[in-house]
């Protein structure tokens, strides 16, 4: 099984989307994971216009005061994000009268964007397909793993075809820190061991309900 098709889809309640990478860095921003909420929760098609404000505030609403500016978020749905979620096939947006409505794939995430109180912030971190089979792998474990036999692993049950010591420098540097920062993992980099912490539990299932 090829690592970039292998990831943490069963955790997170994509498994079996086709196109899974792409859906996941579609929802891997707040203001793009509001509007997917506002979309699914209220009336369609809906104009940007009115969008914008109610993304706005979900999202001030997230970061606890912290105001977004209705017409900086107009413009980013605009330009930014209501293009991307139409690429991952979750809205359609028809830019002669400015209307976006859930489309395709938005009812096979429909529960997982409604169960959430709100932005799972350890989304962005699973973008990263080979970060997302460690944390895979790891989830069933309660004692820390070395960095080695993690690597190891990796390559015998994801079929990671990158040298062992290019993997093992890759987790090192740059997959584990990027899920120790987001409070997935306590990665020891002196010891190099991982272990995986509770929080990682929160992203739990929608699909496994």
């Amino acid at each position: 099984m090829n690592c970039d098709r292998d990831s943490y889809s069963q955790v997170e309640g994509f498994e079996g989307l086709p196109g899974e990478e792409t859906i996941l860095e579609a929802l891997a921003d707040p203001i793009r994971w509001a509007t997917m909420a506002s979309l699914l929760e209220g009336e369609s098609p809906r104009p940007v216009a009115d969008l914008a404000d109610e993304v706005a505030n979900r999202v001030t609403a997230r970061t606890g005061g912290r105001t977004r500016s209705v017409e900086r978020v107009r413009s980013e749905l605009v330009h930014v994000h209501v293009p991307t979620l139409a690429g991952a096939d979750l809205v359609s947006y028809d830019r002669s009268d400015g209307r976006v409505w859930p489309d395709g794939d938005a009812d096979r995430i429909a529960e997982l964007v409604r169960e959430r109180d709100g932005f799972p912030e350890a989304l962005p971190a699973l973008t990263d397909p080979r970060g997302r089979a460690a944390l895979s792998l790891l989830a069933s474990r309660d004692e820390p793993l070395s960095l080695e036999r993690l690597g190891r692993r990796l390559r015998e049950e994801r079929a990671v075809e990158v040298p062992l010591e290019t993997l093992l420098i890759e987790l090192h540097h740059r997959h584990l820190p990027k899920l120790a920062a987001r409070s997935l993992v306590e990665y020891d980099a002196e010891r190099r061991t991982v272990l995986p912490l509770g929080k990682a539990n929160e992203l739990r299932t929608v699909g496994d309900e």
